[in-house]
């Protein structure tokens, strides 16, 4: 979103800090819990949810009328519509506009890092997850070979606070159960470290550093 006028950021925060009541007076909104959520913000970025398509049509335009009136406009190019949908059935081709200028429907979305899929479900965002870590995981092995060669304690640091904390982002929505490309990643590098053929199974390797699943931690951090 880019402001239409000059603001200090602290009154283009109170203008935008209403906009959750400005909402409820119309369609629109999820259930969590015993509440109603109609927006989610950060920063200068929100996001509007709804159940039905119909009440998310019209939150767009109370929105419209709600930055006019405050003299604020967005950028219809980098505002994006996603519907999540259940498998199979038809595909419907729906048209989202914001005043005349027409706002794309997506099939995926990175919101705060987070790679949402309209299926709901997690795989785009582990696919991203996993392309990050093998990047990292490459320059972290080589650095460990120059560093720390035949230290194997200070080489499983490495992996942990590097190729891990890159793995586990949103982890707290998808590390409930196992996923055989994120124990993958694990495998391979300690197989790197032991200098051990590719086929070597993943259970050997874990039991020879007394490693655990990914799973373990995932779905400890998922269960919290």
């Amino acid at each position: 979103m880019r402001q239409g006028c000059p603001l200090s950021p602290t009154l283009f925060n109170i203008y935008l800090a209403d906009i959750e009541e400005e909402m409820r007076k119309g369609r629109g909104g999820v259930k969590i819990g015993e509440e109603r959520v109609w927006t989610i913000e950060y920063a200068d970025d929100i996001l509007l949810v709804a159940e039905e398509e119909e009440a998310l049509r019209d939150m767009i335009r109370r929105v419209k009328r709600y930055l006019e009136r405050k003299k604020l406009v967005i950028s219809s190019e980098k505002s994006k519509v996603m519907v999540f949908k259940n498998k199979g059935g038809r595909e419907k081709e729906r048209y989202w506009w914001w005043g005349k200028e027409r706002l794309e429907e997506v099939k995926t979305y990175k919101y705060l890092g987070y790679v949402m899929s309209r299926s709901g479900g997690e795989v785009e965002h582990i696919k991203e997850r996993i392309r990050r870590a093998r990047v990292a995981m490459g320059w972290v092995w080589s650095y460990g070979e120059r560093k720390f060669k035949g230290d194997v304690r200070w080489r499983l640091k490495l992996f942990d606070s590097i190729v891990k904390g890159i793995l586990y982002y949103g982890v707290e929505i998808w590390g409930y159960k196992e996923w055989k490309e994120i124990e993958a990643i694990q495998e391979k590098y300690l197989r790197w470290v032991l200098g051990l053929e590719w086929n070597t199974p993943g259970y050997i390797v874990r039991e020879e550093l007394k490693r655990n699943k990914m799973r373990v931690e995932t779905g400890w951090r998922a269960g919290r």
